[in-house]
């Protein structure tokens, strides 16, 4: 089972414009030879983009051995094997995020909830996100189009497992 990661709209709107501002002020600054403030705000960037190339999911894909998030850079693997529970579970509006991204380029990492505790997101959207909790506590929320029916897959190879 293979699905994409589709970006909500505002995630969509704040990825575009952080990145254009940035990249403007760059060239700007560039332009009026402020070296200091090019270098500044062109660190800035890249240091919003290379966690995000690094972090942001692209799609997610399961089969028998287990779930794997691709990000644009890299591969999230997560084996059944190491999986306890599988459930849909959306964000809520009240996460905390420790060391997250709030839309730019979907939502990826540390978050913490109430009811939830703390989490790794990787999702583009709300609407379709499920919860992994793994065997030694560790949780992901994973979302991508067709949320439950990826959810059920899942859920379908953890009773097998069982």
């Amino acid at each position: 089972m293979n699905e994409k990661v589709v970006l909500s709209i505002y995630s969509r709107i704040v990825t575009v414009v952080i990145t254009t501002v940035a990249v403007v002020a760059t060239a700007y600054l560039a332009w009026r030879s402020q070296w200091v403030g090019t270098i500044v705000v062109g660190c800035t960037l890249l240091g919003l983009i290379i966690p995000a190339l690094f972090y942001s999911p692209v799609r997610v894909s399961a089969d028998d051995d287990g779930i794997t998030v691709h990000r644009l850079l890299r591969a999230k693997f997560i084996p059944y094997s190491s999986m306890q529970s599988v459930r849909m579970s959306p964000p809520t509006m009240g996460a905390i995020r420790a060391c997250a991204s709030d839309g730019y380029f979907g939502y990826w990492g540390w978050f913490s909830e109430g009811d939830t505790g703390k989490y790794f997101a990787y999702y583009g959207k709300s609407s379709d996100c499920f919860l992994i909790t793994l065997t030694d506590g560790r949780k992901y929320l994973i979302g991508c189009n067709n949320g439950a029916q990826m959810e059920a897959f899942v859920a379908s190879h953890l009773v097998k497992r069982a």
